[in-house]
């Protein structure tokens, strides 16, 4: 970093800590300015200055986000396809009944269409059931 770069920064630094004084002490800015011993019009500059230096820095901010968050195309031969959820074998007519469960008396009527998750839960219903 070069020296004027460099001194720039640190009255940058400084002015911040200003205007933070300032805003702190409920001053008016022309007290402010006496108490600072510099013009209204240098108060402004550096105000300026600082919301230039901070919209800058704002930008550069986004300028790296939009970096770490372009899109890249995954090639076919790379992209798996994800495995579809298993079913019964579907009977003719999704309603037609596939397969009959009886216990105790109670008899439960699987339908086609039903997915192996949903048979799951209903098993584990009669396996708790008392």
């Amino acid at each position: 970093m070069d020296h004027t770069k460099l001194a720039s920064q640190i009255r940058l630094k400084i002015w911040l800590q200003d205007q933070q004084e300032y805003a702190a002490s409920n001053m008016s800015v022309e007290e402010w300015c006496k108490y600072k011993n510099i013009s209204r019009n240098a108060f402004f500059y550096r105000q300026r200055k600082l919301r230039i230096a901070a919209a800058e820095a704002v930008s550069e901010d986004e300028d790296a986000l939009n970096a770490l968050t372009e899109f890249v195309e995954i090639p076919k031969s790379i992209y798996v396809e994800p495995p579809k959820p298993a079913t019964l074998p579907p009977a003719t007519d999704s309603n037609s009944t596939v397969m009959k469960i009886s216990m105790g008396g109670t008899q439960i009527d699987i339908c086609g269409g039903i997915s192996i998750s949903q048979l799951k839960l209903v098993l584990e219903v009669i396996k708790d059931a008392k």
